[in-house]
């Protein structure tokens, strides 16, 4: 049985607890899939069979490499940077791409049912299908790995934005659909004095329109604490 090894650039997402197995359903080529993570640190190491040439089976693992980046990032907001190849060994000879692994810079604590959840989004074609093609799951996705929390968010606006189709009053009316206790604040903008906006659409404003009374620290710790919040209502809407 040959492997193919790969370390991942993991921005934020799920810290595991010893060493995690993954297997794809009615897979002829994958014996089984392996996550180790050393002091914050993964590697994931696919077992290949029945495939006695290099390419064939990089591109076989790349591309169930891309479902598990989905599904992690689907579930559990993880944030993935580059996927590099660590080394193969599908004939007899290890091949050494890449030393090393990469630290994990921020995580949550794998909880009970993540490895089930994650094995069978794995094998669930429709789910991997629509996060790969759906292009709001790919914005989101990409929306995430800013290391800027107020431009993650002012991206997952304007994915908002583009799903509702509508002006921020259409928005603000899903967004309470969705979250009705949410907090509302009148506006700032002296066009609308009477108006309420929802707290989300009010700090997207408070960036989008500063003048000289803004406090742009006080917006952006506003913003990462609501971070979350926001971004499962975008989630929501992609469906």
């Amino acid at each position: 049985m040959g492997f193919v090894k790969y370390w991942l650039d993991v921005k934020s997402g799920l810290s595991l607890k010893d060493k995690q197995v993954f297997y794809i359903d009615d897979n002829e080529s994958i014996e089984k899939i392996e996550i180790i993570d050393n002091d914050n640190r993964w590697e994931v190491i696919f077992y290949i069979k029945n495939i006695t040439d290099d390419k064939e089976a990089i591109e076989i693992t790349k591309e169930i490499m891309g479902n598990l980046q989905n599904v992690f990032s689907f579930h559990y907001n993880a944030v993935f940077g580059d996927l590099d190849l660590h080394s193969f060994c599908i004939k007899e000879q290890i091949q050494y791409i890449l030393g090393g692994f990469v630290k994990l810079r921020s995580s949550i604590v794998v909880k009970d049912g993540v490895v089930k959840q994650i094995q069978q989004s794995l094998n669930d074609k429709d789910l991997t299908n629509k996060l790969n093609y759906n292009v709001y799951h790919k914005l989101y996705r990409e929306s995430r790995k800013s290391d800027d929390p107020v431009s993650r968010f002012m991206f997952l606006y304007s994915i908002l934005a583009d799903l509702i189709n509508g002006s921020q009053s259409k928005i603000d009316k899903y967004i309470k659909k969705v979250e009705p206790e949410v907090k509302l604040i009148k506006s700032t903008n002296p066009r609308y004095p009477d108006r309420f906006e929802t707290e989300y659409t009010w700090l997207r404003n408070q960036v989008g329109h500063t003048n000289s009374e803004s406090d742009f620290l006080k917006i952006r710790t506003e913003i990462k604490s609501k971070e979350d919040s926001f971004s499962s209502i975008v989630k929501k809407a992609i469906g």
